[in-house]
């Protein structure tokens, strides 16, 4: 009687049988599994392309797609994701742009093992020490920053400058009777640079404090204007209480009653005006907003614009049109050309969408393209175009009221290739160093056609 080894197909020296159910074939044994694990880890030393995978056809991948209005962080925008299972666990593959290899490349790994004693675990382990040096044991998963990491025990955990990783026991910790799941979850160096681009580009868009430099540049607009205590407003921008705003809003109103529209002092006073209304509303001491509506009647009988709104911390919205009156009157001002960058977004709901938003800033760059606001307005023209891009590649969203489809497809190429241009003219001549590293990134996903997550221009119906 002749016997024959059975031999199962593997992932990157796992064990996968690709499309059936686990229950199709037996567990391996722990000798098997950490072997198999090891030949994973090998590979990992390399991480190889998407396209030269040689085994993706043995697992099921899908292409980076969002729905309409969904808005992810850099490091979540992967490329290809590819999952398998066998009888042991599960494996996720993710691929992110590897901008040195114009390629996407092996950048995350998730392993989920159904069951695993602690002898097990302890092989498992020597295995990535081998591969990423010695870890260090995490005893407070508070401080793990992962989706799942509260179910997380015994963590050993792999960081620094390149590569890192996470061991784990899933849920529990075995026992002598019971054995328990186990997780490895390993990033590679590329998707540590996104996601410190991450941080900037949310630190970038998300700002609760006006930076120094949009403080900085409001202030100019305060002495161009001619009014005194600009510095002092400037600080009082910066501070957590911006109740000493009042003061400066009082007297920049009382030189508006005055000032005339066409002048040269007309569009710094106005911007200046707005800037500093908008952080007003934003901030205060608690007991502070119990007088705000009789602070919005004052200035309201000063011609400037608010409504209610429960939304808002103070109980109103406040309407910036000296903004927009300079946006569309005073372009030839600087002040007025940055007006129109802020405008370009604020009002893209209101009767447009991205398709206008493009044909307003292509407007705007052609009649002035020695504007001081040009880089600006380049760059919101072509998040504009990204957008129309990766929305016309979307999956249609609904959820209750809100609902979004992806129409306009029909230019979507065209959309794509306006993108591709005028980022390319913006990191060329306006880009700093961080911003050429975010638009790489960007610029590499509209060019080999993966989907991105520009939203800045989206409007939803309800």
């Amino acid at each position: 009687m002749k016997f024959f080894r059975v031999l199962r197909p593997s992932i990157l020296g796992i064990s996968v049988l690709a499309h059936a159910a686990p229950s199709a074939a037996p567990r391996s044994s722990p000798k098997e599994l950490v072997k198999h694990f090891a030949g994973l880890l090998a590979h990992l030393r390399k991480p190889p392309t998407y396209e030269t995978w040689a085994v993706k056809e043995k697992t099921t991948c899908v292409r980076f797609q969002l729905d309409g209005f969904s808005d992810y962080r850099s490091a979540d925008l992967w490329c290809d994701k590819c999952v398998a299972t066998d009888a042991d666990g599960s494996y996720t593959y993710l691929f992110f742009p590897d901008l040195e290899k114009d390629a996407c490349t092996l950048q995350q790994v998730d392993v989920r093992i159904n069951k695993a004693a602690e002898a097990t675990y302890k092989k498992l382990e020597k295995a990535v020490a081998k591969l990423l040096g010695p870890g260090k044991a995490e005893d407070d998963v508070k401080k793990i920053d992962e989706r799942d990491s509260y179910s997380w025990k015994a963590v050993r955990q792999w960081s620094g400058a390149g590569d890192s990783a996470y061991l784990f026991f899933v849920g529990a910790v075995p026992t002598k009777l019971a054995e328990a799941p186990v997780g490895f979850l390993w990033r590679g160096s590329r998707l540590k640079e996104l996601g410190d681009l991450n941080e900037q580009s949310e630190s970038d868009r998300v700002e609760y404090y006006k930076s120094a430099a949009t403080i900085a540049f409001a202030v100019r607009a305060c002495k161009e204007s001619g009014l005194p205590g600009c510095e002092d407003a400037g600080k009082a921008m910066s501070g957590k209480d911006r109740v000493g705003l009042d003061g400066a809003i009082d007297l920049a109103l009382e030189k508006l009653k005055v000032i005339d529209k066409t002048g040269p002092s007309f569009p710094p006073l106005a911007y200046w005006i707005d800037q500093m209304v908008e952080e007003r509303m934003g901030f205060g001491e608690e007991e502070d907003w119990t007088h705000w509506g009789k602070r919005v009647e004052q200035l309201s009988q000063r011609g400037l614009h608010f409504e209610e709104d429960k939304r808002y911390i103070c109980g109103y919205k406040y309407y910036p049109d000296l903004t927009k009156q300079i946006a569309s009157q005073r372009q030839d001002s600087v002040w007025g050309a940055y007006a129109f960058a802020d405008m370009l977004q604020l009002n893209v709901c209101d009767g447009g969408d991205y398709r206008q938003a493009t044909k307003l800033g292509e407007e705007f760059l052609q009649a002035h393209p020695e504007s001081e606001a040009s880089g600006s307005i380049l760059l919101e023209t072509a998040k504009a175009y990204e957008t129309w891009w990766s929305l016309a590649n979307a999956v249609p969203y609904v959820q209750g009221e809100l609902e979004f489809t992806n129409d306009h497809p029909e230019q979507a190429e065209t959309a794509r290739l306006k993108a591709i241009e005028l980022y390319s003219r913006y990191v060329a001549q306006y880009a700093s160093r961080d911003e050429k590293a975010r638009l790489q990134q960007i610029l590499f996903r509209l060019k080999h056609k993966i989907g991105t997550a520009e939203r800045s221009y989206a409007c939803f119906s309800t």
